[in-house]
């Protein structure tokens, strides 16, 4: 498994060695994993069976005990301090050094990672140097899940299980497995009320070929415009997942409401997936003041950009699993904004050509519906970017959905200018690519 770090340029993803009381204990190359625990009691290193890290990366690392410091010379001075510190009594998985960065989870050596679940949902949502306390809260558990689903491995952003928020684990994306749905949870609110109100309305029309009609002479003139506007639902329920209504799933003690949905990766055998969040303005017209403040200061490149990379999950055909967060995506700016796309599409190959091709013919059926609709306003919606790694036969295999729908609002007969601007700058991306 490898995470990708702010860009680098051409300079090459460094090994990192492991020290112990001074001496060399041995290297472990980027793209493995190396577990390491802490015994407080003990003073001699020790190795400890790990089974389901041997199961995935087939190779076993010993645990190192007492006081361990990272050697790079690609590593500065207060990344090392700040793993020092990080290892003081806890384990630590460290899942890969880069130049400049690192990426592990720590739990106390009270509450290790025990399950399965636990590991794939850490693993699921990677976590850089600095957010490394989003992940150490042993005290607050992971949500049991019920036999039939398993947490959504594919998510890119949003709300996740290993996010803690408030002192709550957040809930992330479940999947059916013996299904091709996977299942969102309603969020609380008025937030949750107009995702469902969105999907619903989409799936009353998605398969509807025309669009009934009333009757009645004195109703012609108001007919017309409520028509046109069933027809243009009608037109965005082709750019999104579909819908199979709300199904409620029990968590723990508590009962929650979850949108059922397409899963858009199913039909690609080594999917490799790109959030973009679309949008100068990310707040909608409700926000409080720190709110839009807040939103504004996270990436002021963004009113430039009129979109924000939210990350990437690369599917090798080789089973290497690449994944890049929100880091990555906030270290691009207007002037280098090309190369975080064509790090994206860096798996393409010899298809790259008709995998943009196929990008760019999605991207001007949503423009083309953007252009004329003046029935929604969207605020943090996102779209998805899908190709498959693995050479296909029938040609290359590429999708382009809309997601996500919590924020909104009606249009009031203007179309949508933030989302419009950038959507025309990605357009404009994939024609320089």
């Amino acid at each position: 498994m490898k995470l990708v770090g702010p860009p680098q340029g051409s300079q090459p993803v460094s090994p990192f060695t492991v020290l112990h009381s001074g001496h060399r204990q041995g290297s472990v190359s980027a793209r493995h994993i190396a577990i390491h625990q802490h015994h407080p009691d003990r003073s001699s290193s020790s190795i400890c069976p790990f089974p389901l890290f041997t199961h995935l990366y087939r190779k076993t690392f010993p645990l190192f005990p007492s006081f361990l410091s990272i050697s790079s010379q690609s590593l500065s001075s207060s990344l090392s301090s700040s793993l020092n510190r990080a290892y003081s009594g806890c384990d630590l998985c460290v899942i890969q050094f880069a130049p400049t960065s690192a990426v592990f989870f720590v739990t106390s050596n009270k509450s290790p990672l025990r399950e399965k679940s636990e590991v794939f949902a850490l693993l699921g949502r990677m976590q850089t140097m600095n957010e490394f306390n989003v992940v150490d809260h042993p005290e607050v558990p992971m949500e049991r899940l019920p036999e039939d689903y398993e947490w959504y491995k594919q998510q890119i952003a949003g709300h996740h299980q290993a996010i803690i928020k408030n002192g709550e684990r957040q809930i992330g994306f479940l999947k059916e497995k013996r299904g091709d749905l996977i299942l969102k949870l309603v969020q609380e609110g008025i937030r949750g009320e107009c995702e469902v109100q969105v999907y619903t309305r989409l799936a009353e029309l998605r398969n509807q070929s025309t669009v009934e009609d009333d009757g009645g002479e004195d109703n012609e003139k108001v007919d017309v415009v409520a028509d046109q506007n069933k027809i243009i639902i009608q037109q965005l329920a082709q750019l999104v997942p579909a819908f199979y209504g709300v199904t409620k799933v029990t968590l723990g003690n508590t009962e929650r409401q979850f949108l059922k949905l397409e899963d858009l990766t199913m039909r690609f055998r080594y999917p490799c997936i790109m959030d973009v969040k679309v949008g100068k303005v990310t707040f909608d017209p409700l926000a409080t003041v720190e709110k839009s403040t807040r939103e504004m200061s996270k990436y002021p490149e963004q009113q430039k950009l009129g979109f924000r990379l939210l990350g990437y999950r690369l599917h090798h055909p080789a089973a290497d699993l690449e994944i890049a967060d929100k880091k990555w995506g906030l270290s691009w700016n207007s002037e280098n904004i090309d190369d975080g796309f064509n790090d994206y599409m860096k798996l393409t190959r010899e298809n790259r050509t008709q995998i943009i091709g196929i990008f760019k013919k999605h991207l001007r059926g949503i423009h083309e519906w953007f252009s004329h609709q003046r029935v929604y306003h969207f605020y943090a919606s996102s779209l998805l970017f899908i190709y498959d790694s693995a050479p296909a036969e029938e040609g290359p295999v590429a999708d382009v959905r809309m997601i996500d729908f919590s924020h909104t609002f009606p249009a009031c007969k203007s179309t949508d200018q933030n989302y419009l601007f950038g959507l025309n700058r990605i357009c404009e991306i994939f024609q320089r690519l």
